[in-house]
């Protein structure tokens, strides 16, 4: 059985990586759903092993001390980044932070 991440790089090419990496590049993170970032960070972590001249290209230029440009899985943490930003908020809107911090205090299997 092929797990979703050994799939989706059978399903993925470099052009397409580089593409949606460039397109990542110039989104309001803040206006893609939530869904749609768990998607695209799955597979930004997936293009760095279907892509992995990209990232030797990436640290070669930032060695020499001229790259800007991010890697595939720090894309992928930048989306999930923004994931967590959001469940933060909403816990706070909700006035549910010191709930979460007490459960917290008790355990990760607390109920």
């Amino acid at each position: 059985m092929l797990t979703a991440v050994l799939l989706s790089q059978l399903l993925l090419t470099t052009a397409r990586c580089r593409h949606d990496l460039g397109a990542w590049r110039t989104q309001d993170l803040a206006q893609v759903p939530l869904q749609t970032l768990a998607q695209e960070s799955a597979e930004m972590n997936a293009c760095a092993f279907v892509d992995e001249e990209e990232l030797r290209t990436v640290f070669r230029e930032r060695a020499a001390g001229g790259s800007k440009q991010i890697t595939y899985t720090e894309q992928g943490m930048l989306l999930q980044l923004e994931r967590m930003r959001r469940m933060v908020e909403f816990l706070k809107r909700h006035q549910m932070t010191d709930k979460f911090l007490r459960e917290e205090e008790r355990g990760p299997h607390a109920n």
